[in-house]
């Protein structure tokens, strides 16, 4: 009887760790990025500092997107569109944001480049 408690406690947290994945946003630039859903600087989503994370909610992915960030008063730049799966994550760089599953398997990349700043 013991066992069978031990176990159906084991397989509890299993199922809330299994259904708990939340995507991430990792910024390896050294300025403060905008996630929003219009490519020319719309209203951002949310932001993330620089060289910061932004961690979504729990069993959210992030569909159809664009990162925009400002590098000094006339140099801005834009990615392409891309989506986070369920659990996922996101790294961007100065050239490339890289798309990752859940199990740290690289998915695809979206190109950055530069971008209008008005």
């Amino acid at each position: 009887m013991k066992s069978l408690l031990i176990i159906s406690l084991c397989v509890a947290v299993l199922l809330t760790a299994a259904s708990a994945h939340a995507f991430a946003v990792y910024n390896h630039v050294d300025a403060t990025v905008d996630i929003t859903k219009d490519w020319r600087m719309g209203v951002p989503l949310f932001e993330v500092g620089a060289n910061g994370t932004y961690n979504g909610k729990h069993g959210a992915g992030l569909d159809s997107v664009y990162v925009w960030w400002a590098a000094d008063k006339f140099t801005c730049y834009g990615s392409d569109n891309f989506s986070i799966p369920k659990g996922g994550f996101a790294r961007i760089y100065k050239s490339e944001v890289k798309i990752y599953d859940h199990q740290n398997k690289h998915l695809r990349s979206a190109g950055v480049g530069k971008a209008p700043c008005d």
